[in-house]
């Protein structure tokens, strides 16, 4: 059966299938129709990998920790079709990014698995874990690793993550380039893979690593604490990754402009400018892989310690609430910044993402794998808001032009978002 009749036979279970939300707003176990159509279809197909990655971790973990067996049957039936086909296309894939995030759902799946039940890894979770071993070799030793495009920067090549992050830690550039140093997410979700990889290896009973694989898993885990322990503001009441490093950045071109009559009088941009919130909704659940993969006891306590001020970073900086309003809005910057964020951008050409207007991140539910009960409220009450239809939840949407998956285009009208969110707000103790 291809694609497309796959696609719309889901559609037509989702159209007749969906049974109505309980009345307190909470996930009933019939309405998840949305994400199993979703997961029956070749999600790892460049079309659609980057938004699968995004869309289909919170439903994963929900999946778990709530024990929805038969959502958690819809992964492993997905898994098993990725297992079956990804060869022709997805090791032709050149765009990092998109491979890594989707392999780090994969991490994901074997960790919550070691963690929420209690069968012991068959065959095909140890096919999963071998292909995920491959994964990092390739990405740490092996990958073409440019930094950056531009012309200015070309000379400098890398092969292997390995080279290119070293380099980024002990290279000292002009400021204007400060930008190139970076640590980038392909690179943070290489990490967060390794460190799930090193509690599986702690957590399963047979040897599934051999010597050269443990080192190397362990080099990278070492390097990504090292990361964030100085790439993180030191204030002890702030949350702030790689301040000012992308200041000179062209998507941050406009940070200091909340206007285009701002824009229209040129560059506007802010020296010790944070990185965006859409890019950092990713943040939570990487620093928990992080603390998971770390093993001495004072290196936990600081992941710990930075998931507490990432949490009052959010909650006092950026979130803000409209008086007289149900919604709720997070600002384009992590700290607390609101000014234009990727104007022109290649997706967007002559507009960009303005004031709030990088919140329909926020309904993909990532924030709460903070495990916070205030965030966790946050969550039920946009859930609330797309029952009822509120308007003010379809203000802001993303801008981007690109060609989608049929239920990603229609996210606001078939209850995506409206699952999402009652799930993200359910989502408490996913670290116990």
């Amino acid at each position: 059966m291809n694609q497309r009749k796959i696609i719309i036979i889901g559609l037509i279970l989702i159209t007749f299938g969906i049974k109505s939300f309980s009345q307190n707003g909470m996930v009933k176990a019939d309405n998840d129709y949305i994400i199993k159509s979703y997961l029956s279809t070749s999600l790892w197909e460049k079309r659609d990998i980057y938004d699968a990655g995004h869309f289909l971790m919170v439903p994963l973990h929900y999946s778990f920790i709530k024990k929805d067996e038969d959502l958690k049957l819809s992964f492993t039936n997905f898994f098993e079709m990725f297992l079956c086909s990804y060869k022709q296309s997805y090791v032709n894939n050149h765009n990092n990014l998109q491979r890594l995030q989707f392999s780090y759902l994969i991490s994901q799946y074997l960790k919550l698995h070691l963690k929420y039940d209690s069968r012991n890894y068959t065959n095909f979770e140890y096919k999963l874990l071998n292909f995920l071993k491959e994964e990092i070799n390739y990405f740490w030793t092996e990958a073409k690793a440019n930094n950056w495009k531009y012309s200015a920067f070309i000379k400098y090549q890398f092969i292997g993550f390995k080279d290119r992050i070293n380099w980024k830690l002990n290279t000292r550039l002009h400021d204007d380039l400060d930008f190139y140093r970076a640590i980038i997410d392909e690179e943070k979700f290489l990490i967060a893979i390794a460190s799930d990889l090193k509690f599986i290896y702690r957590k399963n009973n047979k040897e599934i690593l051999t010597n050269n694989e443990i080192n190397q898993i362990d080099s990278i885990v070492k390097i990504g604490f090292n990361i964030f322990y100085n790439r993180v503001s030191p204030k002890f009441d702030e949350f702030v990754f790689q301040k000012g490093f992308w200041s000179k950045h062209r998507d941050f071109k406009y940070a200091g402009c909340e206007t285009i009559k701002c824009i229209d009088a040129g560059a506007n941009r802010i020296s010790n400018i944070s990185e965006d919130t859409s890019h950092s909704l990713r943040l939570p659940l990487l620093i928990r892989s992080l603390e998971d993969g770390v093993e001495l006891i004072e290196n936990k306590k600081y992941f710990a310690t930075l998931r507490g001020k990432l949490i009052s970073q959010l909650l006092n900086k950026v979130i803000q609430k409209k008086e007289n309003s149900n919604c709720f809005y997070p600002t384009n910057y992590l700290d607390g910044n609101n000014g234009y964020y990727r104007y022109n951008y290649e997706t967007h050409k002559n507009e960009g993402y303005g004031p709030y207007e990088l919140s329909e991140t926020f309904k993909l539910g990532w924030w709460a794998f903070l495990d916070d009960k205030r965030i966790s409220r946050l969550y039920k009450k946009i859930s609330s808001n797309l029952k009822n239809k509120r308007s003010c939840e379809f203000i802001y949407k993303d801008k981007t032009k690109r060609e989608r998956h049929p239920i990603i285009v229609n996210r606001f009208n078939n209850n995506l978002y409206l699952l999402i969110t009652s799930m993200s707000s359910e989502l408490l103790l996913i670290g116990k």
